[in-house]
């Protein structure tokens, strides 16, 4: 069965700390886009079939580091990045025990919204966290996402998701609304049929330009912004070394 999903794609831009960006992300609908070359690519080299070497590891981190477009970043700290998320890429891919729960991914999500004093609304639940995972691997990445034995989407996930999910939570805030809702009714993914795991409903996610919805975005981009202009030492490469940590990234 083809999948029928439109999907938000959240903007392209990481934690910017040492220059905070105060302008909204552009949203555009999965319906009006192509897929990129890199994201083809990094559903490729990301399939648990095609990684069976670290150098192979590698490549699928490369690709996600292409994808984050980091020019500011010192290329010998890219390397050493680079370097470590390959080495937990394999083992997380050898070992599924080492893998990291969605629970640690929304922690640690919810803890830097506390840091950043960020408005109470930024906070994810599990649920919500499985149902926007589920909605990338359908429209993103169907193929490099760890599955169970019977075709869902796993309740864990390797390193480089982990750090991409903070990527793409940070850039807006959280979940969209549109998912914090299918995940309080409990319709989806939980109701997709056991034989076809990959099937679900038509998931429209249109962004949300309501005067209400603009100033709850204005609220968490000034908080951001407010915590990186009070704490001039909380640099990109520290923020990222931290979630190195908390994800056990060695």
């Amino acid at each position: 069965m083809q999948i029928q999903t439109e999907i938000i794609v959240l903007a392209a831009f990481a934690i910017a700390p040492t220059r905070p960006v105060s302008v909204r992300p552009i949203i555009p609908n999965m319906s009006q886009i192509s897929l990129s070359f890199t994201d083809r690519r990094i559903d490729e080299l990301g399939a648990e079939a095609r990684i069976q070497s670290e150098t192979d590891a590698e490549a699928y981190v490369g690709a996600f580091l292409q994808k984050f477009k980091l020019d500011e970043v010192q290329p010998e700290v890219i390397g050493v990045w680079k370097a470590r998320l390959a080495r937990a890429e394999f083992d997380a891919v050898r070992h599924p025990e080492k893998r990291i729960s969605e629970k640690v991914v929304a922690e640690t999500f919810n803890q830097l919204m506390e840091r950043w004093n960020a408005p109470t609304w930024t906070r994810i639940s599990v649920e919500e966290l499985h149902v926007f995972r589920t909605a990338i691997s359908i429209g993103l990445f169907p193929r490099s996402m760890p599955r169970s034995s019977g075709g869902k989407i796993s309740r864990n996930c390797r390193p480089a998701e982990a750090l991409y999910l903070i990527y793409l939570l940070q850039s807006r805030g959280g979940v969209p609304v549109e998912l914090r809702k299918r995940a309080a009714r409990g319709d989806w993914p939980k109701a997709m049929p056991e034989d076809e795991p990959l099937a679900a409903p038509v998931v429209r996610l249109e962004a949300d330009s309501s005067p209400y919805e603009m100033q709850r975005l204005d609220e968490y981009f000034t908080a951001r912004t407010n915590y990186f202009a009070n704490h001039p030492d909380r640099g990109f490469e520290k923020e990222v070394d931290e979630l190195f940590r908390e994800f056990q990234v060695d």
